[in-house]
């Protein structure tokens, strides 16, 4: 909602594909403000699932979500598994797998992290 760009691109962990897409803060910066500022607005964000242990080097935890936003004109609803990883007492999105809702024919509450893992797409 504050469009906070510099906050959402420090809570990345710095091996994951989103910090490899953007290796420099001021061009992600400038890209948010150009292109999601007016253009990106969730209207549903709900935590399904979680759960936090030691799966990756450190602690790790997966979050299982489901989003429906308005993005360039187009209502869409999907659900996204996400990876964090914890450095130095502080959490960081390290990954996410993407599943469209209309690929899953189950309830929101029915869906599981392999539902997810089996049929989405990981960025």
């Amino acid at each position: 909602m504050r469009n906070d760009f510099g906050f959402i691109y420090d809570t990345f962990h710095p091996d994951s594909s989103f910090r490899k897409q953007f290796p420099v803060r001021d061009e992600y910066l400038e890209y948010g403000r150009s292109t999601l500022t007016d253009d990106y607005r969730i209207e549903d964000c709900r935590v399904l699932q979680e759960k936090i242990d030691g799966h990756m080097d450190g602690t790790g935890a997966q979050v299982l979500f489901y989003l429906r936003v308005h993005y360039q004109g187009q209502l869409l609803e999907y659900f996204e598994l996400s990876e964090f990883q914890q450095i130095n007492d502080r959490w960081y999105y390290l990954q996410s797998h993407k599943l469209e809702r209309q690929e899953f024919d189950g309830k929101l509450d029915d869906i599981t992290f392999e539902d997810v893992l089996k049929g989405g797409i990981c960025f």
